[in-house]
């Protein structure tokens, strides 16, 4: 489980590792963004089911988001192509928002 945002936080899971985390940092560098990498340990269960509980929501709010988003390009496009609004610099700015688009998809992805 994986937030891409703002800030990158992975609470530790056995299928995720180090190398993992570096592949991420890496990206986010070459995004211009900044990354630190911290490893951490919950005082007790109740703590750490408290740190899960929180990801989870932010992961659930940063996809509702998405989908807003896609919706909303959707309904862009279907209004462009419905005016026959096809200008060069149209498409191209409806490519930039789709990649936009993909990419925010793909990040949020588990690993």
């Amino acid at each position: 489980m994986c937030n891409l945002g703002r800030a990158l936080s992975c609470p530790y899971h056995h299928t995720f590792s180090i190398w993992n985390l570096k592949i991420i940092e890496n990206e986010i560098n070459e995004m211009s963004g900044d990354s630190v990498l911290l490893e951490t340990v919950a005082l007790d269960k109740t703590q750490e089911d408290k740190v899960v509980v929180r990801f989870k929501a932010d992961r659930d709010e940063e996809d509702v988001e998405l989908i807003d988003k896609c919706a909303d390009f959707e309904a862009e496009i279907a209004k462009e192509t419905s005016a026959q609004h096809f200008t060069y610099a149209e498409l191209e700015e409806n490519d930039v928002d789709l990649k936009m688009l993909q990419t925010r998809l793909e990040a949020g992805k588990d690993p």
